[in-house]
């Protein structure tokens, strides 16, 4: 189903918008900095600017909690009547969450950018090292993804079924 078409632009845009709310709550909460909005997500940083030693927990428990508001968004919307609106973005996260190794990590400087014209207000990742800075953060660069869709049908195909 068409959410937009179902709900309108109007609504649809209050929900996504308490969806952000929900969101940017839970990355405070855990110490992160909201970077920017990416339509129907959100990017946030996490050891940056300021160095945190369990930036990688807080980021992983940041996305189970996201997945829970959106979650508890959804019963709220489903309880107004509105039907199932929200749904489970981004599994890797949470397969991350639960398995590290899952994802290959890159260790680099990261900042945001504050001058920059075209750049302002973006995440810069300082890849050769021009900025003489130690890494603040590990930036995923790699998956491996029968791995990952293999975990991911093994746990989810079981229960699609169910609803089919």
């Amino acid at each position: 189903m068409d959410i937009a078409a179902a709900l309108g632009p109007e609504r649809l845009r209050e929900i996504m918008a308490e969806l952000v709310d929900r969101s940017a709550a839970m990355v405070k909460r855990l110490g992160g900095t909201l970077d920017k909005f990416t339509g129907d997500g959100i990017m946030a940083v996490f050891g940056a600017p300021m160095a945190l030693e369990d930036h990688a927990v807080r980021a992983c428990l940041a996305a189970l909690g996201v997945q829970e508001e959106a979650q508890r968004l959804a019963v709220d919307v489903r309880e107004r009547g509105e039907g199932y609106l929200a749904h489970l973005h981004d599994p890797l996260a949470a397969a991350v969450a639960l398995d590290p190794d899952l994802v290959q990590c890159r260790a680099a400087a990261i900042d945001v950018e504050l001058t920059g014209t075209l750049t302002r207000g973006m995440t810069i990742a300082d890849w050769s090292y021009r900025w003489g800075r130690e890494p603040n953060a590990l930036i995923g660069v790699g998956v491996d993804p029968v791995t990952f869709f293999d975990r991911f049908m093994a746990r989810v195909g079981p229960f699609a079924k169910r609803l089919g």
